[in-house]
């Protein structure tokens, strides 16, 4: 077994060598695998340098979220919470904005309004419950008949 591999390894390394030591076209191909090599060596390069740059990016992006985080961030005033459901919320065009109404009382989100089904009341009800800083959900819609 090892005969083999010896005897394919040298019959491999002879016909390279002939390949690269031509009288004719040796010199022309040598300058063509040095080409080669030269251009993969270098698009490697811009890869790997590519890849540092945009890992840098990252940790200072995560590096600038955690620095600016601020109390407000974590527990949004009621206001500002009643505000984000309701442009979370009416991002769907499905949904009836105009017989729906939000309301959010200590954290709490209030759902009143009016939908054609259960599955819509249930639907409005879990997508808000979705929305980051939603502690609970009081959900009075009624379905219209």
């Amino acid at each position: 077994m090892r005969r083999i591999r010896y005897l394919v390894f040298g019959a491999a390394a002879g016909g390279l060598a002939v390949y690269l030591l031509d009288p004719d076209r040796g010199r022309s191909r040598r300058s063509e695998l040095v080409q080669r090599g030269g251009g993969i060596a270098r698009r490697i390069q811009r890869k790997g340098e590519r890849s540092v740059r945009y890992a840098a990016s990252q940790a200072e992006g995560l590096q600038q979220k955690a620095s600016h985080r601020t109390v407000e961030d974590q527990s949004p005033t009621d206001e500002r919470l009643r505000e984000r459901v309701h442009s979370q919320l009416f991002r769907d065009p499905n949904l009836p904005k105009g017989d729906l109404n939000i309301n959010v009382e200590h954290g709490k989100v209030v759902l009143r309004g009016h939908v054609a089904d259960e599955e819509m009341r249930r639907r409005v009800e879990a997508e808000a419950r979705r929305i980051d800083g939603v502690d609970a959900i009081e959900n009075l819609i009624r379905i219209s008949g």
